[in-house]
């Protein structure tokens, strides 16, 4: 199965051309019209990516993004900041907002595909340095929980000792 994609996209045209170019490369996608539903959506989808246009009807793709950074369940996904409106320091708003990349429109398609692989590759990366570093947390955990209990066990066995040979010379 492909990579998730979420696309939250007004314009019913970029909306279609989004979902078919990633469809067409593998990708599983799920288009969000209505940017008040893109949170739930997200919870339930569960995308690698999410697409965000800026501008959109009723909420701000950056109170959106500003949104996705604070919840827990959606912090982890990387957003691309998709726009038609590409004013002086919109980028870097946007990045500061949270998004991962930033694409204005009219997009290449090349430029969007590569984009897209290479978000998604890096949070894939990410993903695996952080499950390696769990792994290895948890090995020095159980490794010194090992220790510790092998300490107290030789400890015991040691004290152990000492009381037998104490109640044999009737100390």
């Amino acid at each position: 199965m492909g990579k998730k994609v979420m696309i939250v996209e007004d314009n019913e045209l970029n909306l279609k051309l989004f979902t078919d170019l990633l469809r067409a490369h593998h990708f599983t996608v799920e288009g969000v019209r209505d940017g008040r539903l893109a949170l739930e959506q997200a919870r339930i989808f569960a995308p690698d990516l999410v697409i965000m246009d800026i501008q959109l009807p009723h909420v701000s793709g950056i109170d959106l993004i500003e949104a996705m950074q604070k919840d827990e369940a959606l912090a982890a996904i990387p957003v691309l900041a998709v726009t038609a409106y590409a004013g002086k320091g919109d980028e870097d708003r946007i990045r500061a907002a949270g998004a991962k990349g930033y694409l204005s429109k009219p997009v290449s398609v090349m430029k969007f595909l590569e984009t897209v692989r290479g978000i998604i590759g890096r949070a894939k990366l990410r993903h695996n340095r952080r499950k390696q570093k769990y792994r290895k947390d948890q090995y020095m955990d159980n490794t010194l929980q090992h220790r510790r209990l092998a300490g107290a066990k030789g400890q015991c066995r040691h004290q152990q000792r000492q009381e037998q040979q104490h109640h044999r010379l009737g100390v």
